[in-house]
């Protein structure tokens, strides 16, 4: 009977131990997973920071330089109207459209699966990629779905897309038009 006791006891001890390996390893895995997500928006405030100081210092942020009056500028009513318009619609100087996002979809940076979202110029339309499913999407899905899974956005300058657009027209067939199928 000692001896039945005894294997009991031992295996009791097994899985016990077992247990706290488990564990052990699943606390690593977190801790891994979650220095890695700090690193990745430590990296990403960094990146931030070092746009913003450009940014500042390419609008002459110190007193010598000049530009003062750019940045204290001010808009007449009509002016600020138009502006806001712009804004609205997009039409801007050097303004840029979104032509296409890899999006990282998953719970943590190290595990989960990436999808691009590409504008195709030729049939004027939003496609999904996913491995070997492509599936058609609308811009505004797009937008609102991957804001917060968007990896890295590709934009095209206006004026590159609206002339693509134009040889794109040139090139159909008689009697087609761009965007719709041959």
């Amino acid at each position: 009977d000692w001896l039945q006791q005894y294997d009991m006891e031992r295996e009791r001890e097994e899985q016990e131990l077992q247990q706290a390996l488990a564990q052990s390893l699943q606390e690593q895995q977190e801790a891994r997973e979650q220095k890695e997500d700090d690193d990745l928006k430590r990296a990403t405030e960094l990146s931030l920071q070092e746009f913003n100081s450009s940014l500042l210092d390419s609008l002459g942020s110190d007193d010598d330089s000049g530009n003062e009056d750019f940045l204290d500028m001010e808009y007449s009513e009509a002016e600020a109207e138009e502006l806001k318009r712009n804004a609205e619609t997009g039409e801007l100087p050097n303004s840029y459209r979104l032509i296409s996002i890899v999006s990282h979809i998953g719970d943590t940076s190290s595990s989960g699966h990436y999808i691009s979202d590409i504008y195709d110029i030729r049939k004027q339309a939003w496609f999904t990629y996913n491995d070997l499913a492509v599936s058609r999407t609308q811009e505004a899905s797009v937008q609102s779905d991957r804001d917060r899974s968007g990896y890295i956005f590709f934009y095209m300058h206006k004026d590159i897309l609206d002339e693509l657009l134009e040889t794109e027209k040139n090139l159909q067939l008689p009697g087609t038009e761009v965007g719709k199928p041959v």
